[in-house]
């Protein structure tokens, strides 16, 4: 168990999370497995690239202690993909039913999507999973051979439709500008995206980080593109960094706010956000933003 007396657990309610919620007073983050074995060029390999779950007892456990003695009841699983393995899911799930454990649960770092299935969905709805992210990052098959994350889009989409079904909050990431993509490329994610059932979405800049073999490949195809990264307090969402496509960063930033305002202002989906964001009163701190984003020209 990690020395949690160590720090001072709530004081994380008060902070900035990784989810769409503001405000969440009672609630802490955990990693229930490190290491994934998907291979995408962007991506660190802080935790390796071999899947290694803590066993179903041993999450109840930590979650049990966590709620004991902090009383914490709200939890993001950080987990590269925590639904890598189903049958660890339902155990997980089997496990806090037995104990009549009764929390919220959200995953902020995504689930591997194309692997799931009705039956996950279903025992995470059990669970008290009440939001979740979807990583597509980009809509094109292409692409995603490139990249090396290989998801299987219409997978992807139905996936998506599932959580959404069960009116688990779910928003998608997405990036744009992978090296050599073109501007049809970028319009490929786009459509999936804004005709998906996805609640939100993030549209990223593709950022080269040091470590990955992203990096390298720029360092060693187009050095140049490097000279403009600076890494400390950059917004990945609304700032450009190396633009590593086909298309100018003018026209890669006009893309970005067409992306945005082309989902966001969707009647239908704005009726969706209303009805099923987890928190109402946060929608309005949400919406002053995004009309800010609007005005600022950074949507």
């Amino acid at each position: 168990m990690p020395a949690y007396e160590l720090i001072d657990v709530l004081a994380y309610g008060k902070r900035r999370n990784m989810t769409m919620l503001t405000k969440r007073p009672r609630y802490f983050s955990l990693f229930t497995s490190r290491g994934c074995p998907y291979r995408c060029i962007y991506c660190h390999s802080i935790f390796g690239k071999r899947f290694r779950p803590h066993s179903p007892e041993r999450v109840v456990e930590e979650i049990q202690w966590l709620a004991d003695h902090y009383g914490i009841e709200d939890f993001d699983i950080l987990d590269d993909i925590f639904n890598m393995n189903a049958d660890r899911v339902f155990n997980i799930v089997e496990l806090l039913k037995k104990k009549n454990m009764r929390y919220r649960f959200a995953f902020p770092n995504a689930m591997r999507t194309d692997i799931l299935t009705e039956e996950v969905m279903d025992a995470l709805v059990d669970m008290g999973t009440y939001m979740s992210a979807f990583a597509l990052e980009t809509g094109s098959p292409r692409l995603q051979k490139v990249i090396g994350k290989n998801l299987n889009i219409e997978k992807y989409l139905a996936g998506v439709r599932m959580a959404a079904r069960r009116r688990i909050f779910s928003y998608g990431f997405a990036m744009l500008g992978f090296p050599g993509e073109t501007a049809e490329e970028m319009q490929m994610t786009v459509d999936i995206i804004c005709n998906s059932d996805l609640h939100a979405v993030l549209f990223f800049t593709v950022t080269p980080f040091p470590g990955t073999p992203l990096f390298e490949q720029v360092v060693r195809d187009h050095p140049e593109r490097l000279q403009r990264l600076d890494y400390e307090g950059k917004d990945y969402l609304f700032k450009l960094t190396a633009n590593l496509s086909q298309v100018s960063d003018e026209e890669l930033t006009q893309k970005l706010r067409e992306a945005n305002r082309r989902f966001y202002l969707n009647p239908r989906r704005i009726m969706k956000i209303i009805r099923d964001y987890p928190e109402f009163r946060q929608l309005i701190t949400l919406g002053i933003r995004f009309l800010y984003l609007q005005a600022t020209s950074k949507l």
